[in-house]
Parts: C-alpha cells; structure tokens; sequence
C-alpha cells in the first residue's frame, strides 16, 4: 500500500508520507510506553509507596506530553495528506487521461473512472484522515505492550506474543473477505451507473418503441445484481468480522486466565496482577479499534489501487518532434494487421491509399472493420503489424496534435457539448472567425 500512495502522492510529496508515517509510529510507540507506565504506579500505590508512584506519574505526565505532541504532529500531516488529495488528485488524473489512447476510453473504464474520481477519491482521503491511524496503532501500541510485559513477566508476554498470529490471522481473513467482496460490490455499482447513463440518454428511443412502460430490462438487471452483491458482502463478511472480534476477546480471557493462574502459584502477588492484567487490557483494546477500521482499511486499499491502476497505464507514445509531412491531405494503409486487447485479429495485411483531394468510400458488411479503420487513422489504438500514414509520415511519427490537425471525423455516436451550436462548432478551434464558423457549419451540411 505504501508504494501506492507514493504513486498516488506523486515522487515530489513521497518525503511528506514517510513523515506522517514516521510521527504516526512514535505516536503509537509512546502511547504504548505510557500505558506501560501504568504498572509500576499502581504497583507503588496498592503498596503504599508514595513517592514512588510520584516519581512514576512523573514520568508518566512527561510521556503523556510527548506522546500528545506525537499525536498532534500525526494527526495534522495526515489531515494535510488528505487536503493534498482532494486538492491535486483530479489534476493529476485529468493531465494523464489526455496523454492516455483514445481507444483507452470504453463504456466499462469510463464508468470505473468516474467512480473512482468520486466516492474512490473519498475513501482514500480516509486512509490519512481516519483508517490508516487507527490501524498503526492497533499493530504498534500492542507490540510494545507484549514487549513491556516481557519485561514484568515473561509468560504473560510469552502469551500475548503466541495470541499475535491467531489475532493477525483472522484480521487478515475478514479484511481479505471484505476486499474481494468489496471488488464485486464495485463492478455491480459501476455496471448499473453506466445502465442509467444509457437509460437517461436514449430516452427518446425507448419511449418511441415503448420500452418504459414495463421498465428497462437492462437497468432492472444491473440493479438487482447490485443489490445481490451488497447483500453476499454482508452475509459472508459479518460472521468473519465477528470471528476476528472474538478472537481479540479470547486473547483477553487467556491472558487473564495465566495471570490468574501466576497469582494462584504464587508466583505474582495480587498488586502485580491487576496492574498486569490493566495493561494486559490495553494490549487487546487497540486490537479491537484496528479489528474494527481493518475492513474499511481494505475497502480504501481497492479504492486506491483502482486510482494507482489508472495513473499507471502507458500514455500514448508521441515523438519530441513530429516529421514534416510529405504528402499533405493523403491517407495510405501499409500492410497493416490489427487486433483489439484480448480480442481476435481484425484486419489482415491491409493495404490501399486516399490520394489528397479525393473521396475514398470504405464500404463492408457489419464487423468487417470499417469503423477499426477509421480508429487506426486516428491513432485510438497502433497498429498490430504494419503502419498507417497521414500525410506521407506514419501516424507515430506525428504528435498528437500534428496528427488531428490534417483529420476531421464524425463519430458514429456524435456528443454536442450543452451549449450553442456556434460553441460547438468552435470546439476544435476557439479563435475562429465568424467567416468560418459559417464556412464550417455550411462544409457540414
């Protein structure tokens, strides 16, 4: 997860998360000292000895001190973190989306990127603000408790040692259950988002063949499969998360029970066993807050490995500098072979030319590529053999912006922006003329 959030962070605040983890750590590691202070002044106090138990409140008034200074410092870096999220989080997605293939961009990433850059980004503003703190002290706060009762006895510190695995291990089986769960959860949420888009937008088709007044089978689907998800997470995480807090319990019931079974033998006196036994009780209690925030630590985690997964993917390759065109306005596929990801070959050896100032009609039954063509023209995906050339140069050799500049295409599914049509038509040049505008609008019939 850290790597993650390095990725997240970007490499210029990676300095600022190692710090925050760092003052989250000795946070934990003082407050663990603290509680272990605890022994000592109920020992002196139950035996009467009051200025040892003053020199030890002493001590403890100066850890309580520095572990509120720890706190803090944590506390204000990881709200820091968050607000550093919320504030850049979309910038960067928004800056490597446009360096991203066009071809990158389906019905199924666009809905996961939406998800992802609302509630996902919420969630992961959590781990610093919420669930990541809790977590490091629920691990670090019990480790220095077992190890401070090494120090006061070695078998009850033996014991909390054995209990860690059996605690971790079932912590670990609820938080995994919760991730998978929480996948499936995810995919069912984006599938029925993308159902009431589709719903919304063709409104116009639907209700000219009748197809709501029985409701949208698509959308009725997408939703109860949402709702089956949601309710499969429950029923197998709830008996999982119980598992893991009863677990916590035991280890509680154990250590009270060899504490009990040290003062039977004589082998600790009563005084030293409520002391123990108190701090005993603060080894299981930070167990217990991190067995609670362990779930949605995981439900952050796949949050936050969607957002890595998309800052991650390869931008599209363009040259520094694109190759001056040698034949200005021409179209050429050169041998070219091409296959969607995980998909079949589409086209094989393909090759013919569109002379500048010409019509050229790519005709073909349903699914015989034409509409492939047309994407390799516009660089959406390269080729899988052999090369496309605008303007005499192939299409890699171009820059983003070299290449549309020598194309004008109509998509199939044709977007107009929620504004004029003069607005519209300027998209694709902001500073044209009034002349052209015109002169577009009449080019386009």
């Amino acid at each position: 997860m850290i790597r993650s959030l390095v990725t997240l962070l970007g490499p210029a605040h990676a300095p600022r998360l190692y710090r925050y983890l760092a003052w989250l750590v000795t946070s934990a590691v003082l407050q663990g000292l603290a509680v272990a202070l605890l022994v000592p002044i109920l020992h002196a106090l139950f035996a009467g000895d009051l200025p040892t138990a003053t020199a030890w409140l002493a001590g403890l008034a100066a850890m309580v001190v520095l572990t509120c200074i720890a706190h803090y410092q944590q506390a204000m870096k990881g709200f820091a973190l968050a607000l550093l999220v919320l504030t850049t989080l979309h910038d960067r997605l928004g800056q490597h989306l446009v360096s991203l293939p066009l071809g990158w961009f389906n019905s199924e990433k666009v809905g996961r990127l939406s998800r992802s850059a609302t509630s996902g980004t919420l969630m992961v503003t959590g781990l610093f603000a919420h669930y990541l703190g809790p977590v490091v002290s629920g691990v670090v706060v019990p480790a220095t408790v077992a190890l401070t009762l090494f120090v006061f006895d070695w078998r009850l510190g033996l014991t909390a040692v054995l209990c860690a695995p059996l605690i971790y291990f079932t912590h670990h089986w609820s938080a995994a259950a919760i991730g998978s769960n929480d996948a499936r959860v995810e995919a069912a949420a984006t599938l029925a988002g993308n159902r009431v888009v589709e719903f919304a937008r063709y409104q116009q088709v639907l209700r000219a063949f009748g197809r709501t007044q029985d409701g949208y089978a698509p959308l009725q689907a997408a939703n109860q499969a949402q709702k089956l998800a949601g309710g499969s997470m429950l029923s197998q995480t709830f008996p999982k998360l119980l598992a893991g807090g009863l677990t916590v319990q035991l280890a509680f019931a154990l250590l009270v029970g060899v504490g009990i079974a040290l003062a039977a033998h004589g082998e600790i006196d009563a005084i030293q066993l409520v002391a123990l036994l108190a701090l005993a009780a603060r080894f299981v209690g930070p167990l217990a807050e991190a067995a609670a925030r362990s779930g949605l630590l995981r439900m952050a985690g796949n949050d936050l490995d969607q957002l890595v997964s998309i800052l991650r993917e390869p931008p599209l390759p363009e040259p520094a500098v694109s190759l001056p065109l040698s034949a200005p306005g021409s179209l050429a596929f050169e041998h070219v072979s091409f296959a969607y990801p995980s998909g079949p070959t589409v086209l094989r050896d393909l090759t013919f030319s569109a002379p500048a100032h010409s019509m050229t009609a790519i005709v073909g039954a349903s699914g015989s590529g034409k509409t492939t063509v047309t994407r390799l023209l516009m660089r959406f995906f390269d080729t899988t053999a052999g090369s496309v050339k605008v303007g005499g140069v192939d299409v890699r050799e171009l820059s983003n912006a070299a290449l549309m500049a020598q194309l004008s295409l109509v998509m199939q599914d044709v977007y107009l922006f929620d504004d004029s049509l003069e607005a519209n038509i300027r998209v694709g040049s902001p500073d044209a003329s009034a002349r052209d505008v015109a002169e577009a609008a009449r080019l386009a019939g």
